[in-house]
């Protein structure tokens, strides 16, 4: 065996793994076997011993990074007052934009033609609107008992990765300026300040 080799086949595959995601987190849109097995340390056969092609090595990834994305989503004590319930959403989304600022574009790329792909970031969108839904309840209850999912779909859009793409790679504004905007949206959607 070659020095620095790995020996061990579930290891591999993790380096392997960590090796595309840090490929699209260092935006590598459409990385090769060939660049990932040089990031991994591996050979380029060691790719295709581990994932029989590179479809079933992005499903891999993309199961590990949404587990990673869903750990962050957590929610806030929906009975806590409602500007420090804002705050932790506010350092939730900032987390969960981190972990996938670059990455998720070449998901939403790869979505349409990868189902395991579109399958997982609708499931974390899912996710995130359910914890919303709690940790705003109060706020979203309707006089009839309903939910307002208008204003729903507002604190989504607010909370998405989209709205911190926007501001951050789109716009320039630093990460601070972001978490800031989507705090003063969140209030004054919720309760007019």
């Amino acid at each position: 065996m070659a020095r620095g080799r790995i020996r061990d086949p579930i290891r591999t595959r993790a380096v392997i793994i960590d090796a595309l995601l840090a490929a699209l987190d260092a935006g590598e849109v459409s990385p090769t076997a060939k660049s990932i097995a040089e990031r991994a340390g591996v050979s380029l056969r060691s790719i295709f011993v581990h994932f029989p092609d590179l479809d079933e090595l992005k499903a891999a990834a993309t199961i590990q990074q949404t587990d990673r994305v869903e750990q962050l989503i957590t929610g806030a004590d929906p009975d806590l007052p409602l500007r420090d319930r804002v705050a932790a959403v506010v350092v939730q989304t900032a987390q969960v934009f981190t972990l996938q600022r670059r990455i998720r574009v070449t998901g939403l790329v790869e979505s349409p033609s990868v189902p395991i792909i579109d399958e997982r970031m609708r499931r974390g969108d899912r996710l995130l609107r359910e914890q919303l839904a709690r940790t705003f309840a109060d706020e979203l209850e309707q006089p009839d008992g309903a939910v307002d999912e208008e204003l729903l779909d507002l604190i989504e859009a607010t909370t998405a990765w989209s709205f911190r793409h926007h501001l951050v790679d789109r716009c320039g504004r630093s990460p601070e300026v972001a978490s800031d905007a989507v705090r003063r949206t969140l209030l004054t959607l919720l309760d007019g300040t």
